[in-house]
């Protein structure tokens, strides 16, 4: 697949096979080389790509002016992204198209990491006011949801088993658990890290993997948060 862009670097981001079985990167982002050791974003391009690499012309996104971090698919099909564009959080349609049905809340910085839960809402986690955050699946925010205050950006989230969901980023204490309502669990004793977290992942035992800036990079944790 050929993308736009020119000089030292051209970037990919997230890739995910769709409910058709096609793969899709939605974000491909350009930089041309401004200097040996800085790169300007030329253009935030969208694409799809079928099984074989070629693009999937059927896929017309919108043209967005900041990077997508992250992509989540919905069980319909709908593609939920976020990142630094205008808005910072939308849905499209299979097709690529605005989905128009879709109005989150104005959020004032830019998102990070999404997350759909076995009920289809929507977790949100980034650089916003608050950090994090629940959607419906229309975009409102869920008033169930009541998170504590976090004094920095969330890079990532992940849900267990059991509903529970995990956080990471570079707030204090730079990973926490929270009860589904979003209170903070007490049950989960947060590892004591030294530096920011940007990947959490939970595996099928339940254990969870912890990746980031942090002295030995990464290390997993039992359920306990031990």
């Amino acid at each position: 697949m050929s993308l736009p862009g020119s000089g030292l670097a051209e970037r990919a981001k997230p890739l995910f096979r769709n409910n058709t079985g096609r793969l899709r990167s939605i974000v491909a982002v350009a930089f041309v080389a401004a200097s040996a050791a800085t790169f300007v974003l030329a253009s935030p391009v969208t694409a799809q790509t079928v099984v074989d690499g070629s693009i999937d012309n059927t896929f017309t996104p919108p043209s967005l002016d900041g990077r997508v971090r992250s992509v989540v698919v919905q069980a319909d099909g709908k593609i939920v992204i976020g990142g630094a564009f205008d808005g910072y959080l939308t849905r499209l349609n299979g097709n690529g198209s605005v989905d128009s049905t879709f109005t989150p809340p104005s959020l004032d910085g830019l998102v990070y990491s999404l997350l759909v839960q076995a009920d289809g809402k929507i977790l949100v986690g980034g650089d916003f006011t608050g950090s994090v955050t629940r959607l419906s699946t229309s975009g409102s925010v869920d008033s169930t949801f009541n998170p504590p205050s976090l004094d920095g950006r969330v890079r990532s989230v992940m849900v267990q088993a059991d509903g529970k969901i995990l956080l990471g980023g570079n707030f204090t204490g730079f990973a926490t658990r929270l009860n589904t309502s979003g209170s903070v669990d007490s049950t989960f004793t947060a590892p004591s890290l030294d530096g920011r977290v940007y990947s959490v992942v939970v595996q099928a035992d339940g254990k969870i993997l912890v990746g980031g800036d942090f002295t030995g990079y990464v290390t997993r944790l039992n359920t306990d948060g031990s």
